[in-house]
């Protein structure tokens, strides 16, 4: 009958792994297609970046004549920069949205052979540093 129970508990663990992996494999998808294009105010100049901020492809319009070559490096790499920050904005708020689901699914009830739930423990690196000095004697303790 253990056997059984560790077969069921280990599959609650199989389960969650999958969805974990899923999960990151989505991020890793969604993060490497993240581009962003942004145009200058005069429309001149017009920048796309990858999504950690490199720069993939840069197109110039009919108003370059307007402009020194100075102003325009410094048109360019302003808007460079615009489209940059825009980019890692978007990175961070889906590396913050993958942590808020990764934490969400490693604290879910893992479900037992006989239908009962356990929740995970809170793994050393949260606990306090109090805490973590007597994990090993209250693990003793409290099973």
């Amino acid at each position: 009958m253990a056997e059984v129970g560790m077969r069921t508990l280990a599959n609650s663990v199989l389960a969650r792994i999958e969805k974990q992996r899923d999960l990151m494999e989505s991020l890793q998808a969604q993060t490497t297609g993240i581009r962003v294009r942004v145009s200058s105010p005069d429309k001149v100049v017009t920048v796309e970046v990858d999504g950690v901020g490199a720069m993939t492809g840069l197109w110039l319009g009919p108003g370059i004549t307007r402009h020194t070559d100075s102003s325009l490096s410094m048109l360019i790499v302003e808007t460079a920069q615009h489209a940059a920050r825009a980019s890692l904005h978007r990175r961070n708020n889906l590396i913050k949205e993958f942590t808020d689901q990764f934490g969400r699914q490693q604290n879910e009830a893992l479900e037992r052979w006989d239908g009962t739930v356990t929740t995970p423990r809170r793994p050393l690196s949260e606990l306090s540093e109090h805490q973590s000095r007597d994990y090993p004697e209250r693990l003793r303790d409290n099973g």
